[in-house]
């Protein structure tokens, strides 16, 4: 399937390739994200503890970092129709894998998680592609942001899907239930279809890479922006700590209808047995984000830097003062007041989800010269770092039985982290017109000194 013209490439083209990415994103993450959600189904049939069930979700980060270079090279440098086949190729292997065990065991044990560590291979293409095709596929003016947008947020669908479809289910009460290796097995079939779709229907882009510059000084490029690096601090440790507090839903709410042991014990409170919390929270969180990104990506044609800059920090300030009754409050809250936490969730999703595709759009137009797969997937990096960096900070907490320090100690950083993004676009003044050394070097970029 080949570019019609030039150059050109039809409306209909554009937004299939875009769709197909986002359905092969909105899967990658839905697999990535399974276990959480079925936790307690999960641990009564194959008596995993809490670490290794931890694990499970240490694969998607891990694998980021691991690829993130290769990745980022392939989608500005290699050919984006190979690397989609690549990454289509990867969830789908993985997704098979998982099925191949007939009784809970180690082997059961070992080819899940080796499943899971190759769905994480494809992370950095998953949540990036859809920026790449944006930039590459000639959409007009007044569609690049809402395309991007799109990409952006399919991702993240696929993490709220799964906080739902999955343990609706495995639920052995439910119309439809199926057990933990029919619903992986569904998913794998889904993973081989998407990726014959992507090997057949996956057309070449009409546009190189908008790119003069090879991919060590691109990189070198980064560091040295000062625009860049605000948006990488604003970005990765807001929403790599707002991501890993949502995959632990349970722990932090779970003690609202059980005993606090349940945060270090075997059991864990899963969404169903906490059937106004936890997935369900997670799942209306992520959805009015996602909602509210795209409208207001539909809405905004061409924004400048300082326009974003305004709308990120009007979302991110109230953010503030909704964490604190979901990281708080909640802890003592008795059931009655369960509908404060549904509102303060719901609002707190939509500000954080929300400009997820302008952080990545400023983060791009801080260093226009370097290409979009380049700069979203190291952008997205720091997300991963800091996601990964979460998770072992509730390891600990898991682990090591210090006076005082329990899971729900895992509600600071993120309030923390939140103040710490607001002053990172606070504080970035006009930077997008500094000039950045290694670009101005090379004459790539005239020196405005």
């Amino acid at each position: 399937m080949k570019a019609v013209g030039n150059g050109s490439v039809s409306d209909v083209q554009r937004w299939w390739v875009l769709g197909l990415v986002s359905a092969m994103a909105v899967l990658q993450r839905a697999i990535w994200n399974d276990f959480g959600p079925i936790a307690d189904e999960v641990q009564k049939e194959f008596g995993w503890h809490n670490n290794l069930m931890l694990l499970l979700q240490y694969w998607g980060p891990i694998g980021y970092l691991l690829t993130a270079n290769a990745w980022a090279w392939s989608l500005d440098y290699g050919s984006i129709r190979t690397s989609a086949h690549a990454a289509a190729a990867l969830v789908a292997a993985g997704s098979m894998l998982r099925c191949l065990w007939t009784q809970p065991g180690v082997w059961a044990t070992v080819v899940i998680n080796l499943g899971q560590f190759l769905n994480g291979l494809a992370t950095p293409f998953m949540m990036t592609a859809g920026i790449v095709v944006s930039a590459r596929w000639n959409f007009p003016t007044n569609e690049r942001l809402l395309a991007m947008a799109v990409g952006v947020m399919s991702n993240y669908l696929g993490a709220s899907i799964a906080f739902i479809l999955g343990p609706y289910v495995i639920r052995p009460d439910t119309a439809f239930s199926l057990s933990v290796q029919q619903y992986m097995f569904c998913e794998a079939c889904v993973a081989v279809l998407l990726l014959i779709v992507c090997v057949f229907f996956f057309p070449d882009p009409p546009e190189p890479p908008a790119t003069d510059i090879d991919f060590p000084t691109a990189k070198k490029a980064l560091d040295e922006s000062i625009g860049w690096n605000h948006c990488s601090a604003a970005f990765g440790n807001l929403y790599g700590f707002w991501g890993g507090w949502g995959y632990l839903l349970w722990p932090n709410f779970g003690h609202m209808f059980g005993d606090h042991s349940d945060f270090f014990g075997d059991h864990v409170v899963t969404w169903y047995q906490t059937p106004d919390l936890g997935g369900k929270l997670a799942f209306g969180g992520g959805c009015a984000g996602m909602v509210v990104g795209v409208a207001l990506a539909a809405f905004l044609i061409r924004p400048s830097a300082e326009i974003l800059k305004n709308i990120c920090l009007a979302l991110q300030g109230p953010a503030i003062i909704l964490v604190v009754p979901l990281g708080y409050i909640a802890s003592t809250m008795p059931h009655q007041h369960q509908v404060i936490l549904w509102a303060c969730n719901i609002l707190a999703g939509a500000c954080f989800t929300a400009i997820f595709p302008l952080h990545y759009w400023l983060a791009q137009q801080a260093v226009p010269q370097v290409g979009a797969g380049v700069s979203s997937v190291f952008l997205a990096r720091f997300h991963m770092k800091a996601t990964l960096g979460f998770q072992a900070l509730y390891l600990v907490c898991d682990n090591v039985p210090l006076p005082g320090l329990s899971a729900q100690w895992m509600n600071n950083p993120v309030l923390g982290t939140i103040a710490l993004a607001v002053f990172a676009v606070i504080s970035a003044q006009n930077i997008f017109n500094y000039p950045c050394p290694i670009l101005s070097y090379q004459g790539i970029l005239q020196n405005q000194a």
